[in-house]
Order: structure tokens, then C-alpha cells, then sequence
């Protein structure tokens, strides 16, 4: 069970099997279904959670409704859904956007591309899990905070974008959740910096997808 209000979104503890995170996907959705297997993720009981950018740069970004539709998926949104949100809207630079990554979405007629931004919109900024341990947290880029409580106040665009925390080497606690998973910034191997988990390892550079059990 779950609650949802437009930013975040909260899920109960899995009593029934295990729950994992994703880095950035970014289209790489065979590789992600290959390492999924090579886990023994169980689709039953387990559950996956992605910190977004589930498209762009990839060849299989045009999967992503399919995986959005699994009941055991749950991803909050990236900068990179938003991007194709403005860009179903008309609010966007088409070479920057393709440059990004973003041709896929752009040859697509304008009703696909309003099916995709409406599956997009619907993503929650954040989501937080119940676990033994305490609240484990989820954004796509930093929690632009120092208490998760509240991540909802926060400006959407800086839970999307900012890279701060990273570049500083912020290793401040963030309070009131044991720990968070982030993306976005890419990276060679997941770091840690205070109770924030950088999970992005480039995916679609590197062949280096972030799966690991929360």
C-alpha cells in the first residue's frame, strides 16, 4: 500500500520479499531486466525503485511504459521525464533537447509524445519506504534540505537538477530518514556522502547499471 500526494510518495514496509534500488537507466531497460535475473529479483514479493532518468540516450527508451506499468516498479521522476514533459508541451530547445538524449521522443507523433508526458507527470518527486532501519528515502538529483520531512516544501527543480551536495562533498546528515538514493550525477562506482547513496555509474556509457538492495 501507498500514499501519494503530488511530490511524495510513501510505500509501507515489504513484509513479503525484498526491495531494490536502480541507478539512472536512461533507456538501458535490457540490461536492466539481465541484471534483474542475475539477482533472482522475484517479482511476487520483491519490489525496484529507480531514482529516474529511466529515458534518453538509450535504445530501448520507448519500453519505459511498459516497466511503468509493472506493479512492482516505482520510480520518481528525473529531469530527463520532465524535459519530455516540457517538450509534449512545446517548452523546450530541440538541440539541446536532442542533444540530451531526447531524438527518440521527438520523432514521435504529438499524441505519443502526450502519452508519455502524462505517464511522466504522474511520477512523484520523492518516495520514502518503511524499512526496519527507519525511512529510506528516493530522489532523482539531492534533497535540497537538511530534515526529509520537508522534502515536500522543497522546489521541484532543485530535486531534479541540483548537484551541490555532490560537488561540495556535503557530507552532511540529512534528518529524519536513515538513508537516501540518489542519481544524476554520473560516477564510476556508488559513493557515499553522509546518509546520501550516489547510485548513477552511467549506465549507458559505462555498461555499469546500479542495482542493489535496500
Amino acid at each position: 500500500m501507498q500514499t501519494f500526494n503530488s511530490k511524495v510518495k510513501h510505500f509501507k514496509k515489504n513484509e513479503k520479499g525484498k526491495d531494490y534500488v536502480v541507478g539512472d537507466v536512461h533507456g538501458c531497460f535490457c540490461l536492466l531486466r539481465q541484471k534483474l535475473y542475475d539477482m533472482g529479483f522475484e517479482s511476487r514479493n520483491d519490489r525496484l525503485f529507480s531514482v529516474g532518468d529511466l529515458v534518453d540516450r538509450g535504445t530501448n527508451s520507448f519500453q519505459v511504459l511498459e516497466w511503468l506499468e509493472y506493479k512492482w516498479f516505482h520510480s520518481v521522476r528525473g529531469n530527463h521525464e520532465q524535459m519530455a514533459i516540457d517538450a509534449a508541451e512545446g517548452w523546450y530547445d530541440p538541440s539541446n533537447y536532442i542533444s540530451n538524449g531526447g531524438e527518440w521522443f521527438l520523432n514521435l507523433s504529438p499524441v505519443d509524445r502526450k502519452i508519455y508526458a502524462e505517464a511522466f507527470s504522474k511520477l512523484p518527486l520523492a518516495i520514502e519506504i518503511e524499512t526496519d532501519k527507519g525511512l529510506v528515502g528516493i530522489v532523482h538529483a539531492e534533497v535540497p534540505t537538511n530534515n526529509w520531512k520537508e522534502i515536500g516544501l522543497c522546489n521541484p527543480q532543485s530535486i531534479m537538477w541540483n548537484r551541490g551536495r555532490y560537488m561540495n562533498g556535503d557530507t552532511t546528515i540529512i534528518k529524519n530518514v536513515h538513508k537516501v538514493y540518489v542519481g544524476h550525477t554520473p560516477i564510476k562506482e556508488d559513493v557515499i556522502f553522509g546518509n546520501t547513496h550516489y547510485i548513477d555509474t552511467g549506465a549507458f556509457y559505462t555498461g555499469n547499471l546500479t542495482v542493489e538492495e535496500i
